[in-house]
């Protein structure tokens, strides 16, 4: 070929000769339409229709166009690009295309740019997770960035495991009775697509063929179930916690790429549940006690600044309790520490077990503890106090107060009549708790 467009010349032998070859792709028209075509042009492109041929020829009637003529096309799926060149062909105007597929290029351009949204979505989802505190919020969260990140889902739901069920924790595109749904986990698609084994991302192309009855309906479809899945598991620490179930309303909708993808997603989504699971034990502890799992001083301190400032605008009482257990440093000094930690144990629970939800317990230090109690009269929590050291006098050991069986002083302290600041109040009830101890 020519370098300027519009002296090439298409002889016979070029022809003759593209048809030999398979290193180019190559399409002739002349104003009236296909002049050649080789057969490396025909497994591209196929049959050229009226409408590509209307495309090619329109710069021969056009005279106002010259020089190189570049196209590019979706045909069948693929992406050709065409690159014109006018010339002659006996005396005929031409143009010769030689076509280029691009169809790989844009596929792995898709692929690129599938993956780059999943990962930001990915790294959406890591971020919000901990900001969040409910773990179906969390779900229902993350079932919607997978949504959007695999085109072909229409709708989905999470299921987590319960026992040997599974229950719907969180869904898409469903009427909201299926939340709450339980389902044997061995009539799960999961299960019966990986023969029992749970352990990777199963492609369902046909679920009427894996599960006739199939009874999730899809919303605003009345009477069409889902035809096709993508399930995917999720596991923490080693065992199966739930399952994705990513769904479309036709036959065959999921592929090979979309598997991957989802192999992807499922391993950030267990990240991101790991995640969760590590900032609450994390939270957990800074803000209780390890040894008897109450509130400790740090919690106790903050929540009642809170509680101060609620009280004080709209003028509500509570009672501020001090407990010191009796002798803990007798019992530790004969019995040893492990001895003493199980008379504070048995202390805190005996609390624990008392108080209502409202209240706020914690362990203020090694033999304190400190609480709040809202609705409460003097007397009736004293009366309280006076019954949770009876029933700890049915608690015998070896290693308690001289009265073989732990025991404990307190010491009570009203809002606001005693103080409204913490320290106020922590003074009364320790002074009363102090004659509590001298009055035994």
């Amino acid at each position: 070929m020519g370098k300027a467009a519009d002296t090439l010349s298409v002889t016979p032998e070029l022809l003759a000769y593209f048809d030999s070859t398979s290193l180019f792709q190559v399409i002739v028209v002349d104003q009236a339409g296909l002049r050649f075509m080789n057969s490396g042009a025909k497994i591209l492109a196929g049959n050229p229709g009226s409408e590509l041929l209307e495309v090619l020829t329109a710069p021969l009637r056009d005279k106002t166009r010259s020089g190189t003529l570049d196209f590019v096309m979706n045909l069948h799926g693929r992406e050709l690009a065409m690159k014109g060149e006018r010339g002659f062909l006996k005396d005929t105007p031409v143009i010769l295309y030689s076509l280029t597929d691009h169809t790989p290029m844009r596929d792995k351009t898709v692929v690129l740019e599938q993956t780059l949204r999943q990962r930001n979505l990915m790294l959406e989802v890591t971020e919000r997770v901990l900001k969040m505190e409910d773990l179906d919020e969390i779900f229902h969260y993350i079932l919607g960035q997978i949504l959007e990140a695999i085109d072909r889902g229409a709708v989905g739901t999470v299921m987590v495991r319960e026992g040997k069920s599974m229950k719907v924790v969180a869904a898409k595109g469903y009427a909201k009775e299926v939340y709450g749904f339980r389902l044997p986990m061995k009539e799960s698609f999961l299960y019966k697509a990986t023969g029992g084994k749970m352990d990777r991302t199963a492609v369902i192309p046909d679920v009427e063929a894996l599960d006739p009855l199939n009874i999730f309906p899809i919303q605003g479809k009345p009477g069409r179930g889902i035809q096709s899945a993508m399930v995917s598991p999720i596991y923490h620490d080693g065992l199966l916690f739930g399952m994705i179930n990513i769904d479309a309303d036709h036959k065959n909708a999921f592929d090979a790429t979309d598997e991957m993808s989802m192999e992807f997603i499922r391993s950030h989504t267990q990240i991101a549940v790991s995640n969760h699971f590590l900032f609450k034990e994390k939270v957990f502890i800074a803000h209780h006690d390890h040894l008897t799992r109450l509130h400790n001083r740090y919690y106790f301190e903050k929540e009642y600044e809170k509680l101060q400032a609620k009280a004080l605008r709209y003028q509500e009482h509570f009672s501020l309790v001090m407990v010191d257990i009796d002798d803990l440093k007798q019992i530790n000094d004969v019995y040893g520490h492990l001895a003493g930690d199980s008379v504070i144990r048995r202390i805190a629970d005996a609390l624990k077990k008392s108080k209502r939800i409202s209240d706020i317990l914690a362990r203020y230090g090694g033999d304190e503890f400190i609480g709040i109690y809202f609705n409460a009269t003097p007397a009736s929590l004293q009366e309280k106090m006076q019954e949770i050291i009876r029933e700890l006098e049915g608690f015998e050991c070896d290693f308690a107060s001289p009265g073989g069986h732990p025991s404990f002083s307190y010491g009570i302290a009203e809002f606001p009549g005693d103080g409204v600041t913490l320290e106020a109040l922590m003074r009364t009830a320790d002074e009363r708790m102090y004659q509590d101890k001298l009055d035994k």
